[in-house]
């Protein structure tokens, strides 16, 4: 089975988001499931940051190689993130965009505000209800 993670959360200094990496792993793990998309919600770092790390951390084998996220500007720390994700898909994604992955299909909503890149995630089981709306900020 799959496992889907939104915001890996920010790469603290000195490690201190071991934590996180370690729970997330720990999780995959004891549930076997195995990585397989990283979705952003929008390019600030305590969204993206934690991504090399986490990457890093499951030894990119079991992670299927698609990070997916909406770019519409540039930051400053944004070259050294990317640097370190090298040989991973990125995929810009639009409004309305689909991904479907093990019975799941989520759509991309663009909701500039917060951001000017800020995409939300519509969480559509297949045949069930309520769908959930992951927002980010």
């Amino acid at each position: 089975m799959i496992a889907i993670t939104i915001d890996c959360g920010a790469e603290a200094v000195g490690g201190q988001n071991d934590n996180f990496v370690n729970s997330v792993v720990d999780y995959l793990n004891a549930n076997e499931l195995s990585l397989s998309h990283i979705l952003v919600t929008h390019y600030h770092y305590d969204h993206l940051g934690a991504v090399p790390a986490l990457l890093k951390a499951l030894k990119a084998e079991k992670v299927e190689g698609c990070i997916i996220a909406k770019k519409l500007y540039d930051h400053p720390w944004e070259k050294e993130v990317f640097d370190q994700i090298k040989g991973f898909t990125i995929k810009d994604l639009s409004d309305g965009d689909i991904i479907e992955s093990d019975g799941i299909k989520i759509s991309s909503v663009f909701t500039p505000g917060h951001c000017p890149d800020h995409m939300c995630y519509l969480l559509q089981p297949q045949g069930a209800e309520p769908y959930v709306l992951f927002s980010g900020d």
